[in-house]
């Protein structure tokens, strides 16, 4: 479903790692084929003058554009909060003699949407949504509650260095396992 392809998407361009998209994914081309079954045909210029006003590509093209703007999504640390259901919620660190910044990430891949409320490892301060440009400022023993729409992400980030005790224990934690 185009719903898949977009939960993919959001996935593969928040998650660690480097995002592999096929060609063709950008539209569903062809989806439901085996691979090497008609899913790596040639595109065509058709398809790819249409694929702009493709819901899938809207979506890639959006997400793609937060992981290019966010250094921590490109090679932060990641530590893990909730991936249960239809629900991910994870934060992206980066900190280098260069960047201090952290993204929280909010995933959705159900047909409603969800509310979702962080507080463990949250840090104070002002957190800014990426997509909407929405902002909010946490102060200490505070959630960050948002509602996430079906098949939707959010990332939210604060610039400067981690100095919440908890965060700093599970990212050290994350770096000791092999």
């Amino acid at each position: 479903t185009d719903e898949g392809f977009i939960n993919a998407h959001n996935w593969l361009f928040t998650v660690r790692g480097i995002p592999v998209v096929y060609q063709g994914s950008e539209i569903g081309f062809m989806r439901g084929t085996a691979e090497h079954g008609g899913n790596r045909n040639y595109l065509g210029q058709d398809n790819i003058d249409k694929a702009p006003q493709n819901d899938i590509y809207q979506s890639l093209k959006a997400i793609a554009n937060v992981r290019k703007q966010v250094p921590a999504l490109q090679r932060g640390l990641q530590v893990n909060v909730k991936l249960q259901g239809n629900e991910a919620v994870f934060y992206r660190v980066l900190q280098d003699e260069k960047t201090a910044q952290t993204a929280l990430v909010l995933l959705n891949k159900g047909t409603e949407p969800a509310t979702m409320s962080v507080s463990q490892f949250l840090q104070e301060g002002q957190w800014q949504e990426q997509l909407s440009g929405k902002s909010v400022t946490v102060t200490e023993g505070e959630s960050l509650s948002s509602t996430v729409s079906a098949n939707g992400v959010q990332v939210w980030v604060r610039e400067g260095e981690v100095t919440a005790p908890s965060l700093i224990a599970a990212m050290t934690a994350q770096m000791q396992v092999q």
